[in-house]
């Protein structure tokens, strides 16, 4: 329940993982890490989900003695599926199996001043949300940021991965040569961050020296093999840190074939081979949206007792490139570490930490966002940049029409969920009317980013899948079905169409809000640097039911 009983369990090699037989009814059994006694965690009236986030959220707030009403406290949430085990009572409500919805309960219950904005990136979204928290602080549109990631697991999650083969019936191995997939846990994690100091005391403190997210391009589920994105983030981050010397490099780590071997190739290509290398999934498992947090948090902490932690279930190196890893706990020298991980859709993020008296300034200045070309889609019209665009069809049999009459040449469409598909055609029309009002050449995309934002997630996706797994004489999961029950897919479909290697993020809001929307728009190309995206609502709740209004951005310096 404490950072300092999970380092203390963490030194003394103690792991959370355990063999189940057939857990949450899945026909096979398995090695997880699940919380076993809930009698102090649930709260009356919230989910296991929200009961999660609520405490470790609460015990964060108090611990700094921050008013959850403060008025420029921003709560940012982390999380792949939240609250969707409750598919199996309430059905296909997007409404209420929205991760933000959750996220709502959490802040009311709290009290919190400002609504909730949720970050679901697939397996990196505790890091995307740290990089967002830091850069919305860093434009001073904030003073704190309570930054918050959990996740459970059910029948759902661990049949979706078994059935893309990624577990391993036995404890997971990391960067083992008898490495066979993951295990999947359960966790909460929270961390809040300040714009300056709480107090006037010199003693060191952590700060989130830089932080990055880049894309394969590559493919939704399977790393790049020459680990482009990682590749990518890492050397954008380590290159600001010029000086310092890192202690650490605490990767994803997974123990599956692909991930780790990936992260080993980006860590050889940055040049940072001789650094150790450490993983934390044998302790905690794979904990999703938490793991970010969780795991940034628990480096901290053993850092600052003096220690890199083993990397439990490593035996003998199993990847092509050389890291610098251990099965044994080692002293550790300097007071920087950096933190790894990558996710489905492509995605890639790397944050780095110091442990200073003090910080230079790294405040952000703001760039004003010119929207250069619009696309607006419901079931009953298209509209480019203003001006209509004839269709003879409605609803989903529409979304098909406009890629048969305009597009045409990317078949990998017709695999696509319903969210996917309504991205793809809307980017697709985007870009289109971005190439013909150019007058010169295209100039050099590859590193715009994705910001897309939505309030039903992937419920569409989530309602198919489920339907594969609901009935014990009718199981039969989709590793295809499942890989699109993550709306941020949709960030990778359109980086691997046009090879865009820049910032993908997906984030889940109560409502449409335009002003927060522009708020982390801003943020993010401020913050990586990048001066073009592709940003703006993508919500499908059903056929009938779905909305794409996507802009094509780009920043003006301030003179």
């Amino acid at each position: 329940m404490t950072v300092e009983a999970n380092v203390r369990a963490v030194a003394a090699g103690h792991s959370a993982l355990r063999y189940c037989r057939q857990p949450f009814g899945m026909p096979d059994d398995g090695t997880v890490s699940l919380i076993n006694d809930w009698s102090t965690i649930i709260v009356e009236g919230l989910t296991r989900f929200e009961s999660l986030l609520y405490r470790s959220a609460c015990s964060v707030l108090d611990e700094a003695g921050i008013a959850p009403s403060h008025k420029q406290l921003l709560f940012v949430v982390s999380t792949t599926k939240a609250d969707i085990e409750l598919m199996d009572t309430m059905g296909p409500d997007g409404e209420k199996l929205s991760p933000a919805t959750a996220a709502m309960h959490v802040a009311d219950r709290m009290g919190l001043a400002n609504r909730p904005i949720v970050v679901c990136n697939a397996c990196i979204s505790g890091v995307s949300a740290l990089v967002l928290a830091d850069r919305m602080l860093r434009t001073g549109a904030y003073h704190y940021a309570l930054v918050c990631g959990a996740d459970v697991q059910s029948l759902f999650t661990l049949s979706g991965f078994q059935a893309l083969k990624a577990l391993d019936a036995r404890p997971c191995r990391p960067f083992d040569i008898e490495r066979l997939g993951l295990n999947l846990g359960e966790a909460a994690a929270s961390m809040l961050l300040s714009r300056t100091r709480p107090s006037e005391e010199a003693e060191p403190m952590w700060h989130l020296l830089a932080g990055a997210v880049c894309n394969d391009a590559y493919h939704i589920s399977t790393p790049s093999p020459t680990a482009e994105g990682a590749t990518r983030a890492l050397t954008a981050v380590t290159e600001q840190l010029k000086g310092s010397e890192i202690a650490l490099i605490n990767t994803h780590g997974t123990g599956t074939l692909f991930n780790d071997q990936m992260e080993s190739v980006a860590i050889s290509r940055a040049g940072l081979s001789e650094i150790p290398v450490g993983t934390l999934k044998g302790y905690f498992g794979h904990t999703m949206g938490a793991a970010g947090l969780l795991e940034t948090i628990i480096t901290m902490a053993a850092l600052d007792g003096g220690f890199i932690p083993a990397s439990r279930g490593f035996g003998e190196l199993g990847v092509s490139k050389p890291v610098n890893i251990s099965a044994q706990n080692r002293r550790c020298k300097g007071n920087t570490f950096v933190k790894m991980i990558s996710g489905f859709g492509g995605c890639n993020g790397v944050v780095a930490w110091e442990k200073a008296a003090a910080r230079a300034d790294n405040s952000l200045s703001l760039d004003k966002v010119a929207v250069t070309h619009t696309v607006h889609v419901t079931p009953h019209r298209v509209e480019v940049d203003g001006k209509p665009l004839d269709t003879a069809s409605t609803g989903a049999d529409m979304l098909t029409e406009l890629y048969r009459c305009h597009i045409h040449d990317y078949p990998k469409y017709y695999k696509m969920d319903p969210l996917c598909r309504l991205g793809f055609v809307a980017t697709e029309l985007l870009l289109k009317a971005e190439k013909e009002g150019m007058h010169q050449s295209v100039t050099d995309h590859s590193s715009r980013a994705v910001i897309l934002f939505n309030n039903s997630s992937s419920i569409m996706a989530d309602a198919a899948y489920h339907q594969s797994i609901c009935k014990a004489e009718d199981y039969y999961p989709s590793p295809a079905a499942f890989v699109y029950t993550l709306p941020n897919i949709v960030t990778g479909e359109i980086a691997i169409r046009n090879g865009y290697h820049g910032d993908t993020e997906f984030f889940i809001l109560p409502e449409k809000n335009p002003a927060v929307m522009q708020q982390v728009v801003q943020a993010t190309l401020c913050g990586s640097g990048t001066t073009t995206a592709i940003c703006g609502w993508l919500d499908y709740a059903s056929a009938t039911t779905f909305e794409a209004e996507i802009n094509l951005v780009q920043t003006i310096k301030r003179e």
